[in-house]
């Protein structure tokens, strides 16, 4: 298996794409893949969105548009100086879904994430 440095890690290739969108004030890292109904994946403490890699192909193979976030101050996200309580997770995740251009989505999470 390959090392990657923390920055190359956070954008290794897959079968996904890699984007920055904007939301609740800040970007965020996001990694998405497949067409469908949308599913959000939030990951827990230390780690980010490569917690799901394994499921992401999994999930879009099944029919869903599945997109992995960096939640803030983690992976590729923002890491800005507040912000870290689930009052402004849950303005992230909402903001998040809005700027993908869907009105809902399944939220599947664990840890902080979930």
């Amino acid at each position: 298996m390959p090392r990657y440095t923390p920055d190359e890690a956070i954008y290794v290739e897959g079968p996904w794409t890699h984007r920055d969108i904007s939301a609740n004030g800040a970007r965020f890292h996001i990694v998405t893949a497949g067409t469908g109904p949308t599913v959000l994946l939030l990951h827990g403490f230390p780690t980010y969105w490569w917690t799901w890699r394994k499921l992401i192909p999994q999930l879009a193979a099944a029919g869903y548009r599945v997109v992995a976030m960096d939640l803030r101050g983690y992976g590729g996200s923002d890491h800005p100086p507040r912000g870290y309580d689930m009052f402004s997770l849950s303005h992230d995740v909402a903001g998040v879904i809005r700027s993908l251009g869907v009105r809902n989505a399944t939220v599947i999470g664990h840890g902080i994430g979930g």
